[in-house]
């Protein structure tokens, strides 16, 4: 990827940003400041990885959203982690299948499916599954840097633990990005008020007009 593509990630998401922003303001300051160097530095350490260079630039540009009570989902109804969100949610992930090789996962997960075919490994988790976005509920939308035969390093699926059909819903974040920009373009989508939600009083909700779960909206989204 060279650096232009690099770039249009921080490009697309400010974006994004801008419109969200433009329809209730206000929203942008539920967004963390961008993460250092160092910081994405101690988190790929942390997991003997290096994250794909379309995320770090995400956080090189926003380190996740806010941990208040007031605002909820920037993917559509879904939770942006923070670095170290991302990485404790990953630790979780990764040592439930630590110790299973591929012939383990396939037996034991075998009755997982893709969508499309072949495109995501029959896995429940994979460590090489990279969460950046949840509905805190066990659910994700993360980086796939381990594909099945037909799918595509760096592609964004829907994994989780209620999530039997693992989805891609983009072959890459930037794609991801754009695609949640085009939905916000046709109109699909909306902010709910919650009235005095907690002591830090009234809650906002963005997500998709149809008022089902967030990954099963994209789901319907995608296979159209």
């Amino acid at each position: 990827m060279d650096s232009k593509e690099n770039n249009s990630i921080t490009e697309v998401w400010k974006t994004f940003i801008k419109r969200l922003n433009f329809k209730k303001i206000g929203i942008k300051s539920f967004l963390n400041s961008p993460a250092s160097e160092s910081e994405v530095k101690e988190i790929e350490n942390k997991m003997n990885m290096q994250l794909p260079e379309e995320l770090r630039k995400l956080y090189l540009t926003n380190n996740g959203q806010v941990n208040c009570n007031k605002f909820e989902g920037f993917f559509y109804g879904l939770k942006f982690y923070t670095l170290e969100e991302l990485y404790d949610s990953w630790k979780v992930n990764a040592s439930i299948c630590k110790g299973l090789s591929e012939e383990d996962m396939a037996e034991q997960y075998g009755w997982s499916s893709s969508y499309p075919e072949n495109a995501v490994k029959k896995h429940y988790l994979n460590a090489n599954w990279i969460p950046f976005a949840t509905d805190t509920c066990g659910n994700f939308i993360g980086v796939d840097l381990d594909p099945d035969i037909q799918g595509t390093r760096g592609q964004i699926i829907i994994f989780g633990r209620d999530e039997m059909e693992k989805i891609v819903v983009a072959n890459s974040l930037y794609e991801y990005i754009a695609f949640m920009i085009e939905q916000f373009k046709k109109g699909n989508y909306r902010f709910e008020k919650i009235k005095k939600f907690s002591s830090e009083g009234d809650k906002i909700i963005f997500s998709y007009k149809e008022d089902k779960h967030p990954n099963d909206v994209l789901k319907k989204l995608i296979k159209i």
